[in-house]
């Protein structure tokens, strides 16, 4: 199982959760304002740097991931919104 990290322009948070329900992810947890600095520059959503980013998190089966990572990229590569994923290995406790 892996955890996947993706953050986006808060206006898109919405179409990104249709995408995921589309591509079969069944659960995600949403973070949605986060603030922060990167390669678009400040994103504090105040009137000095105003924008959000927007965090979902997923957990998906490691086998799956790397073709929901593909068609994440060419879904915000579509729609020219950038997305920044990251994953890491986990271990779920029941």
């Amino acid at each position: 199982m892996e955890m996947l990290m993706m953050i986006v322009d808060s206006s898109v948070r919405e179409e990104l959760e249709i995408f995921l329900v589309k591509e079969g992810v069944e659960a995600y947890t949403e973070i949605p304002e986060v603030h922060g600095v990167g390669s678009t520059g400040p994103r504090m959503g105040s009137v000095a740097y105003p924008g959000t980013s927007s965090m979902i998190l997923a957990m998906v089966e490691g086998e799956l991931l790397p073709a929901l990572c593909v068609r994440l990229e060419e879904y915000c590569a579509g729609c020219r919104e950038r997305i920044h994923l990251a994953h890491w290995p986990i271990t779920v406790l029941n």
